[in-house]
């Protein structure tokens, strides 16, 4: 009898154990480090594939895709998961199973759609993730701390090859007369920076629509090397301007971050800014506060200059691999070619596994045009270049055509899908093209101060 009562005390201390970290911990803003997930991914899922039957006419082919090709990231700082590469078009994520690892053992339950109650998480769960889903995972130790993540799995909302600018621009008068842009987006908001008047400006639009630009006062007062090296988390914009590499979520209120030597900001992947600078390719894991070399296959000299960009393409074989690509214009000291300068990488869960090499001229023969302000967007599992008239050899009319590539800036070539709306003109220099958050693709041009918007999310593959 004994033996039995006590038995049943550990049972009953056990289930109010158990009960307690289901509450609310008092202090969320502390990380344990204990209680945090360190992998995710989703197993295979209905697609219903929009396909072109006999007669070219839209249908609709019911299959599956295999979600596990597709790389989720773990925002440890922000506790947020996300598939940076979105699933295809007509991909069903209402009911979506997935795995998870949490770190030694810690119980993990989540919000079920339309219930403000956890559950048990189950690897035989099929979760809505149509929304963002939160996710709490406990620490181990038995204690109630624990940690929330967001996760989302993001899907295309637009079919690939419906690639169609508005009928009518916007003219907005505040974005005329830019010697230079660069355009990125956070959420629902376009933020364009230019260079007039002997300094850089930043503007912005509300809520994703062509309309209602406004002109951003900034508490730095940035230079003309700030405009190429605008870049983004996702949250926040960084930039480089007067040798400091500076922060801002707002556009207005900057805070300088580091003090570094770099030619310019490149990009941002996985928690890493990446910049160009005195014959190396540097990396800050910190926001720009340190930053160190990373390693090189090819000659330094070879690196680009100016008009920097850098893709990140998810693995679709293995999950926890990405490729990067650093592409941008090179030095004029070094080459009078026609071409742009294109590096690549890749990483194994976010720790780079080969060295930088270089798409050297011997590589490809349709290499990527060098153009003045080149701009380079990754739209699905294509990039797309855009520019200003050619540099070196190049005689390429200012802003005539896109260039497509399909096989990660190895080769570029036309596109007929692709073209220029009607009635867009710019200078010589200055126009901008951005991928947003529902991916919409943004035209810009200085010279009319017009603003195309796409209804799509991108391209049937070159």
């Amino acid at each position: 009898m004994k033996q039995k009562l006590f038995l049943f005390t550990i049972y009953c201390a056990t289930l109010c154990a158990l009960t307690s970290c289901l509450k609310s911990s008092d202090n969320d803003g502390i990380i344990y480090h204990d209680a945090a997930i360190t992998a995710f991914s989703v197993g295979t899922l209905k697609y219903n594939r929009l396909v072109n039957d006999k007669r070219g006419n839209d249908s609709i082919a019911h299959t599956t895709l295999n979600g596990a090709t597709y790389r989720f990231y773990i925002d440890q700082l922000r506790h947020e998961i996300y598939n940076a590469d979105s699933l295809p078009y007509g991909v069903d994520a209402k009911k979506v199973v997935c795995s998870l690892t949490a770190k030694n053992g810690g119980m993990v339950v989540y919000q079920p759609a339309g219930s403000t109650e956890f559950k048990y998480f189950s690897t035989n769960d099929s979760i809505d993730f149509t929304q963002p889903r939160t996710f709490r995972v406990y620490s181990p130790d038995g204690s109630s701390a624990y940690n929330d993540y967001t996760i989302r799995v993001n899907v295309r909302r637009y079919p690939e090859g419906r690639f169609a600018w508005n009928a009518t621009a916007y003219a907005a008068s505040a974005l005329q007369g830019l010697t230079m842009m660069k355009a990125v987006a956070i959420g629902h908001r376009l933020f364009v920076m230019g260079f007039k008047n002997g300094q850089a400006h930043l503007y912005a639009t509300a809520n994703n629509q062509p309309t209602g630009w406004s002109e951003l006062t900034m508490n730095v007062v940035m230079g003309e090397t700030a405009v190429n090296s605008l870049t983004t988390d996702g949250q926040h914009l960084f930039t480089y301007s007067n040798g400091g590499v500076y922060r801002s979520a707002d556009g207005q209120t900057w805070q300088l971050m580091g003090t570094p030597t770099l030619q310019q900001i490149a990009g941002y992947d996985d928690g890493k800014l990446y910049a160009v600078g005195a014959g190396a390719l540097l990396v800050s894991a910190d926001n720009g506060a340190n930053w160190t070399a990373e390693t090189l296959q090819d000659n330094s000299n070879d690196l680009p200059q100016s008009c920097l960009h850098l893709l990140s393409f998810a693995s679709r074989v293995n999950a926890h691999v990405h490729n990067l690509v650093l592409i941008g214009n090179p030095a004029t000291s070094v080459s009078t070619g026609a071409q742009a300068q294109l590096w690549s990488t890749t990483l194994n869960n976010a720790a780079a596994t080969h060295a930088w090499s270089y798409y050297g001229e011997a590589k490809s023969t349709w290499q990527a045009p060098r153009l003045a302000q080149l701009q380079v967007v990754k739209i699905g599992d294509n990039l797309i270049a855009f520019g200003g008239q050619g540099l070196g050899t190049n005689t390429q009319t200012a802003f005539k055509q896109f260039y497509v590539s399909g096989d990660q800036g190895l080769t570029w070539h036309q596109n007929a899908d692709l073209k220029k709306p009607t009635g867009f003109e710019s200078n010589e220099l200055a126009a901008a093209i951005a991928l947003d958050d529902e991916q919409n693709v943004w035209l810009i041009t200085s010279k009319t101060g017009k603003v195309w918007k796409t209804n799509t999310a991108g391209l049937r593959n070159p």
